[in-house]
């Protein structure tokens, strides 16, 4: 499963689709998921609108076809995934049912840990009610099912959330990248 990617077997038919891996991998690693090499060229990754971003964590990065906003934003200039977050969460009440399911996790946890009673880990999933519930009531935007249920990325956008919420430049963060946006939506629009 170690193979690079020029010595797979070419075919006339598959050779229109063989892709570099500087193209499957801007930021130049060659690596995807857990440190294993990318080998599957035959299965390029949409390209993404743009390589803006105002936060660069290696490995957050994904093209913007998978990173839906919303359904009126069909294309954004963003493949940080926290860019993408910070314009998926902007209404305060969603922000606050998503910091509160954040206290529910950890006091769950705690709770579990001081009782030993593996039971409560059950409730678990009404940490993601909470804020699903944020989208649901006050701000419609795309949830993908995996960033729902449980993924390192949304874990860490959670986490980097709440950190910016306390440190109070989490509405900076949401002016920047909605500024952003407008003006990559407006040039778009001039230039059709």
């Amino acid at each position: 499963m170690n193979q690079n990617w020029q010595n797979l077997p070419l075919t006339p038919e598959k050779s229109d689709r063989l892709i570099s891996p500087e193209k499957l991998h801007p930021q130049g690693d060659e690596v995807f998921g857990h440190g294993e090499e990318a080998t599957n060229a035959l299965c390029p990754m949409p390209q993404a609108a743009g390589r803006l971003s105002l936060s660069t964590h290696k490995g957050m990065e994904f093209p913007a076809a998978f990173n839906k906003i919303n359904n009126q934003i069909q294309a954004h200039p963003f493949t940080d995934y926290w860019d993408i977050f910070v314009l998926k969460h902007q209404h305060p009440i969603n922000i606050a049912l998503h910091i509160i399911g954040i206290f529910f996790f950890y006091s769950l946890l705690f709770t579990t840990w001081k009782l030993q009673n593996l039971w409560l880990l059950l409730a678990l999933p009404l940490t993601q009610l909470i804020g699903l519930t944020g989208h649901f009531l006050f701000e419609r935007s795309h949830i993908d099912l995996q960033d729902a249920v449980f993924s390192w990325r949304a874990s860490y956008c959670l986490g980097k959330m709440l950190i910016r919420v306390i440190t109070g430049k989490y509405q900076n963060d949401i002016r920047q990248r909605q500024e952003i946006l407008d003006n990559y939506q407006l040039t778009n629009t001039n230039l059709r």
